[in-house]
């Protein structure tokens, strides 16, 4: 995000970014140096330059975006450890985990190959 930012407009934390359907306050805390807006969806007339999502395949926004999926969370089930989980956590520091994933799109005429295709 900082790095789109700061070629799109300048500055790491100059574009505003839409988290859509997810309540996490510690994603909030991690956005607070950019404007932020969270929303339970998405106006279908509205093209914000970068949206934080749960996985989805397509915003339904007019313009084009690009996403990357990204593990933000990870939470030991604790309830599912057997014995040989715990061989595991004392060597590797590994338990089974459930990963809650979120994908930042990012609209497609803020990236630079995107502008070097532009017919004048």
């Amino acid at each position: 995000m900082n790095e789109i930012s700061e070629f799109s407009l300048g500055h790491i934390d100059s574009q505003p970014v839409t988290i859509m359907g997810i309540k996490s306050p510690a994603l909030e805390w991690v956005l607070r140096n950019h404007a932020v807006e969270v929303v339970s969806a998405l106006d279908p007339q509205v093209a914000p330059p970068l949206v934080i999502t749960l996985p989805m395949e397509d915003l339904g926004l007019p313009s084009a975006y690009r996403g990357q999926d990204f593990t933000w969370r990870q939470t030991p089930l604790w309830n599912q450890i057997r014995n040989p989980d715990w061989w595991s956590w004392l060597v590797y520091r590994q338990l089974p985990r459930e990963d809650e994933t979120i994908i930042l799109w990012a609209r497609d005429d803020l990236f630079p190959d995107a502008r070097e295709n532009v017919q004048p």
